[in-house]
């Protein structure tokens, strides 16, 4: 019942808002996520993958990764568009994939310091 009201209440309050009302987006879009996990069965869902354990290492490195990538892709190639639109489909995988070996191997050779890298969880 909690996952209805939520997300029908975002709906109600995304709708009535006035256009470009950032306070009702911001409530839409905290709302209607909440709704959504509320109304899901969490005996159905799937237990967490192995690279799920790294989600805050994921965050916290990939924008540095993704620009160290970009970058050097235009010093290499200049601005050529096909590549660009390479990297953008390919590094999303790519960098989840690198961050979380990454991971792995951090809290596996060095505990201390992927416990401060992650912040300790």
């Amino acid at each position: 019942a909690a996952g209805f009201i939520l997300a029908a209440a975002a709906v109600f309050v995304y709708g009535a808002s006035w256009p470009g009302e950032i306070s009702s987006r911001v409530c839409y879009r905290a709302m209607m996520p909440a709704g959504l996990w509320f109304l899901a069965d969490q005996k159905k869902l799937p237990g967490a993958r192995e690279w799920m354990c790294y989600d805050f290492f994921i965050y916290a490195v990939h924008f540095a990764l993704v620009r160290l990538v970009n970058k050097t892709a235009a010093l290499v190639w200049g601005e050529d568009r096909l590549i660009m639109e390479i990297l953008f489909l390919v590094m999303p995988a790519a960098v989840v994939w690198l961050c979380s070996r990454t991971g792995a191997w951090l809290k596996r050779h060095f505990p201390i310091l992927w416990s401060l890298l992650n912040g300790g969880r």
